[in-house]
């Protein structure tokens, strides 16, 4: 069947990006579907850029942008984005041990009071209605919604009494990476990208080589101990085209044998 060239999927998610650029609230990126299922969640090509040395999760995401950002300068590739963010607003819970104690308190008993109240914890199933259903105990939404709240539950001690954890603990804002990756041991960042129709997944895997490589065979973008590694999709394309010569040797001989 005859594909328009306006159908294709790239074509599809350049009008995709032409028209999510207007939207000035949000960052919208376009990604294709990944050739193979089950490698990856995009197509593209993607890496991980790994703190080997201990520069920190904040110089992490500006080696990650940068990097970003001098690969969506070269031609042929978009959509350069990474999920990995440093600053992200948080909550630190401050469990002060020692009046803990005294209240006759286990901080066992907090952690399971905040995971109940704040998050949630399964309990059990029941069927109605044709169908099974799981019941969750959570503190209702009105009761979990600011920083306060958390000071008015209430956690029980080894005599039976309620004791507020307002007694026990401090709550304090501070940021932090949201989700602590590593890769291969090393904390790590993802940076995923697109190509634009005429530059093949090859094309971008060199750019980046060429463009993060340490000198003399690359420019040196990355500092003195962080390093990128491939993965997904574009790992499992650079072992496969390592033993394409070999394939195509095994296949001659083949041909030759039968043939003889």
């Amino acid at each position: 069947r005859t594909v328009h060239s306006e159908q294709s999927s790239f074509a599809i998610a350049r009008k995709l990006r032409k028209d999510f650029y207007r939207v000035r609230d949000a960052r919208c990126v376009v990604f294709n579907a990944p050739p193979i299922d089950g490698l990856g969640n995009t197509g593209g090509f993607k890496l991980q850029i790994r703190d080997r040395t201990g520069h920190g999760s904040t110089e992490l995401e500006q080696t990650t942008a940068g990097l970003a950002d001098a690969l969506a300068a070269q031609p042929g590739l978009v959509g350069l984005f990474s999920s990995f963010k440093a600053n992200q607003p948080q909550l630190f819970i401050n469990i002060d041990r020692t009046k803990a104690k005294a209240a006759g308190v286990s901080i066992e008993s907090i952690h399971q009071t905040l995971q109940v109240y704040l998050g949630s914890t399964y309990v059990n199933d029941f069927t109605a209605f044709g169908r099974n259903w799981q019941v969750m105990a959570q503190a209702d939404a009105p009761f979990r919604m600011l920083p306060e709240d958390i000071g008015r539950l209430e956690v029980r001690n080894s005599d039976g009494e309620m004791v507020p954890l307002a007694t026990l603990l401090t709550v304090e804002e501070t940021s932090g990476p949201a989700v602590v990756t590593r890769y291969n041991l090393a904390p790590s960042a993802d940076l995923s990208g697109s190509t634009l129709s005429g530059t093949s997944s090859g094309d971008a895997i060199a750019l980046v080589e060429t463009l993060a490589g340490q000198p003399p065979a690359g420019q040196g973008l990355l500092p003195r101990g962080i390093d990128f590694e491939w993965t997904d999709l574009s790992l499992q394309q650079i072992l496969a085209g390592n033993t394409a010569t070999f394939v195509f040797a095994m296949g001659t001989l083949f041909v030759f044998l039968v043939l003889a």
